[in-house]
């Protein structure tokens, strides 16, 4: 009766718990890099960097849009990089979720299948110990 509702549990509400947990960590991972905000400032000014023409004449407006520019390529350059950043860590935690929701419903099985192998004869393979 133990492992009857131990199963039960294991394949009911152990699977959905483990399911909203994977589910929360992937959502703390998207809102950590929070990559719709950073599409959305791609091209801002760097850490809001803005300088404005303070004086008169041309040197001093070709002054500020260059630094406005140099600026908005930085950002772009770091904005980039987290995102495509993100976007990494997002896919290798989604496949690495995938995989131990795979293992999660295996597990319960892995003695039975022992069990049959060890019924049929199956041996690991030797592994040759070399000491020095």
């Amino acid at each position: 009766m133990f492992l009857l509702n131990m199963l039960t549990w294991w394949y009911s509400a152990g699977f959905v718990i483990r399911c909203k947990n994977l589910g929360r960590r992937l959502s703390r991972t998207a809102d950590v890099f929070s990559i719709p905000n950073l599409l959305r400032t791609l091209f801002s000014p760097f850490k809001q960097i803005d300088a404005g023409a303070t004086g008169k004449g041309f040197s001093f407006v070709f002054q500020a849009f260059l630094s406005r520019l140099i600026s908005r390529f930085i950002g772009l350059f770091i904005r980039t990089f987290l995102i495509v950043a993100g976007l990494v860590i997002l896919i290798a935690q989604s496949l690495l979720s995938l995989f131990v929701i795979c293992l999660h419903l295996a597990i319960p099985l892995l003695p039975i299948a022992a069990i049959a192998l060890a019924i049929n004869g199956w041996l690991p393979p030797e592994i040759d110990l070399v000491i020095v």
